[in-house]
């Protein structure tokens, strides 16, 4: 079938945010702009770079995020641009050959299931957009040809897409039922013949002008493919993690090497050195060079892991993204060459805490507990608390200790909020700590760990008052009643326990359900309490629904998904609101009833925080930062960072006005899109002297007061 793409700048109505990720979602307006944003100079170290290509002559290094961000570095590896639109994670990127354009990919995911995914042509010189091509399922590869006038797009189940970028006509092809379509496409050096390789584990070679299957065999083919430059090799990578070698012209399989582990979420690269000879292979245990002909490992980057590499300097050189900045590496010796400098790292922190009050927000980052004004992000003090890269903050109904759960290990901590002085350590034997809940009074903490084990711990002495036996799997979800007669449990043995705590006692099991149970993982909570200590909301898989643990009756399924599990249940200090988080990371609110129900928006928090009003609260999102988020006015409010590299701190403002650190500007970058919709990327002194832009602190507020 034939179509056409959108080929006309993409420009945006004055306030309008540059992205459904922008950093900035109500950017005030200012003359000369259509749009703007303030976002990190950087990479963000949770959030992996899950794409990644070099232009032609290595000049230009572009980097794709999970959050719909492409990034522009130098050779060296110094942020330059950004490139705002996407709506979810960009898959893949390749730049054409002629080195003028620079085409990208999402892969979909949330409400909008195939919906509104796209593929784009960016400008390279001036980050406008060329074309905007609807795709009916994921991207999940863009290949230019080798004229730089066609794009070839691999998109997951559906078709192989070809597109004339000069006439905007588009050409694809349905290439079979759910599960054979592309998963990933290359071009012959010639630009005659296309090959692809496809989830029905076939791999095909096609005729580029007529899209005709000139050959066609079964190879266990999963992503990436490459052709190599003298037309003769095509490499994938199997779905065992192995590389195959197949002749392009004959398709037989010619030579198998590499690791057996299979890639991951992220396809994993392959490039070929110009002689043909030598390929890359990328992986998240290492980056290696083999010879394609024999199968033995040329080299090995020193240190070298990643998602993705880039080859550019005519394959002298390759290029990653790890730990949340570029390294550059020899293809002939493997040794590391140089990397770029680190901005705007986000540390990889843990969970945050907010005070009953709502006066202060805890946050763990890198062996440090960081506390917050929690109504302006003001940073107010921090202190050591482990050597553990990742920890969550739970505080005491009081305010008065600290819970500090050091993820992976058979210990937590109790301390002193104030100063980080240590008062208890709770040691868990055999069994890594997973869920911590207090009781409403203070008095006791229960854990859940890995050893299938629910503790209940006397605060006062730090000692174990009960442990309770009898679930089959590690602990995930822990509630304590508000009137401290009840603790509920829920592991991965799909089953919830009701306990009396301080008894020692199993009150009653559950493991029929009126949907099938999910629950798994550390950043899951599944239960949340009615105020009157009698009924309990539980997430099943797409719905949640009330269990009165008086009569062992459930009440009416309530559906809070936009496709995916529900993973996280909050509830409301007056119990008259009740946050509801699914696995693609939207947010729901229920308020009284099942009618009172609506959507507030996705990426608000993995965790969530209630305000004393039980209006606003903060949600904890890796790599996104710290939001606030209004439920009345159904609006975000500001944006915290609590520590990025350099011990700087930067609070946002939904209009874009911030506050920070003392040289918080080096680790922001200003966006803007012009009336022609062209995307430029400026420092804050460039942005404020071209616009005429002055930045109000006062305006910028994580909750407000």
């Amino acid at each position: 079938m034939a179509g056409y793409f959108l080929v006309v700048a993409l420009v945006l109505r004055a306030g309008q945010p540059l992205s459904v990720h922008a950093l900035v979602p109500r950017p005030e307006k200012i003359p000369g702009l259509q749009s703007w944003s303030i976002e990190l100079a950087g990479l963000h170290t949770n959030n992996p770079t899950a794409a990644i290509a070099a232009s032609p002559k290595g000049g230009v290094i572009a980097t794709g995020s999970g959050f719909g961000k492409i990034s522009l570095w130098d050779r060296d590896g110094n942020y330059q641009r950004a490139l705002l639109g996407h709506e979810a994670v960009v898959n893949s990127l390749d730049f054409s050959p002629d080195g003028r354009w620079l085409a990208s990919c999402e892969q979909g995911g949330g409400d909008r299931g195939f919906g509104g995914i796209t593929a784009r042509v960016w400008s390279v010189e001036t980050g406008a957009l060329h074309a905007v091509i609807p795709l009916p399922g994921w991207g999940r590869k863009v290949a230019f040809s080798p004229t730089s006038e066609q794009l070839a797009i691999a998109v997951h189940i559906y078709s192989l897409e070809v597109l004339d970028l000069r006439t905007g006509q588009t050409v694809s092809r349905t290439v079979g039922g759910h599960g054979s379509g592309p998963d990933s496409v290359a071009w012959s050096p010639d630009g005659a013949e296309l090959a692809s390789s496809h989830g029905d584990n076939r791999l095909r070679i096609w005729d580029a002008k007529t899209l005709q299957v000139l050959r066609d065999v079964e190879a266990p083919a999963s992503t990436p493919l490459e052709w190599s430059p003298d037309a003769q090799w095509l490499a994938l990578r199997n779905s065992d993690g192995k590389v195959a070698i197949r002749d392009a012209k004959t398709l037989e399989l010619t030579q198998t090497f590499g690791s057996d582990v299979p890639p991951g979420f992220h396809p994993h690269t392959l490039a070929w050195l110009p002689d043909s000879k030598r390929l890359v292979v990328a992986s998240e245990s290492d980056n290696s060079v083999f010879d394609a002909t024999t199968g033995e490992q040329v080299t090995k980057f020193v240190d070298g892991r990643s998602h993705g590499i880039a080859v550019f300097d005519e394959g002298k050189q390759a290029v990653i993204e790890a730990h949340g900045r570029l390294h550059f590496y020899d293809t002939s010796t493997g040794q590391k060459l140089r990397e770029g400098k680190q901005r705007a790292d986000t540390g990889g922190g843990g969970w945050s805490a907010l005070s009953r009050d709502g006066h202060e927000m805890f946050n763990q980052s890198w062996g440090k507990i960081w506390v917050n004004d929690a109504a302006t992000g003001d940073r107010l003090r921090s202190y050591p608390q482990s050597v553990e890269p990742s920890s969550a903050p739970y505080l005491s109904p009081d305010g008065k200790l600290l819970a500090i759960a050091l993820i992976g290990l058979p210990t937590m901590q109790i301390v002193d909020p104030k100063t980080g002085a240590k008062q208890h350590e709770l040691l868990h034997g055999q069994g890594n700590v997973s869920r911590v809940a207090w009781s409403a009074d203070g008095k006791w903490l229960a854990t859940g760990a890995t050893d299938k084990l629910v503790r209940v711990w006397s605060v006062a002495t730090g000692k174990i008052e009960h442990e309770l036996a009898g679930h089959a799997g590690t602990i995930w979800s822990l509630a304590w009643s508000p009137d401290g007669t009840r603790l509920a449990s829920a592991a991965e043995d799909k089953t919830v326990r009701l306990w009396d705590p301080l008894a020692g006692k199993l009150v009653a099991t559950y493991d029929q359900f009126p949907e099938a149970k999910i629950i798994e993982g550390w950043q899951q909570q599944a239960f949340v309490w009615t105020t009157d200590s009698r009924r309990l909301w539980i997430a099943l898989t797409n719905n949640i629904v009330l269990l009165d643990v008086e009569t062992g009756t459930f009440g009416p399924l309530e559906n809070f998904s936009n496709g995916n599990a529900v993973a996280s249940l909050f509830g409301s200090p007056d119990g008259q609101r009740l946050l509801a988080r699914d696995g693609y990371g939207w947010t729901f609110v229920r308020g009284r009833d099942a009618q009172d129900r609506r959507l507030l928006g996705q990426h608000l928090g993995r965790t969530a925080q209630w305000h004393p009003d039980s209006r606003r609260f903060l949600g904890w999102e890796p790599s996104y930062g710290t939001v606030g988020f209004d439920v009345e006015t159904n609006r975000r409010l500001g944006l915290l960072f609590p520590w990025l590299t350099g011990d700087h701190w930067l609070c946002l403002g939904p209009t874009g006005h911030y506050r920070g650190s003392p040289g918080v500007e080096d680790q922001i970058v200003y966006v803007a899109m012009l009336p022609d919709g062209s995307q430029r990327t400026y420092t804050p002194a460039e942005f404020a002297k071209t616009f005429n832009w002055k930045n109000d602190p006062e305006k910028a507020e994580l909750l407000g007061k």
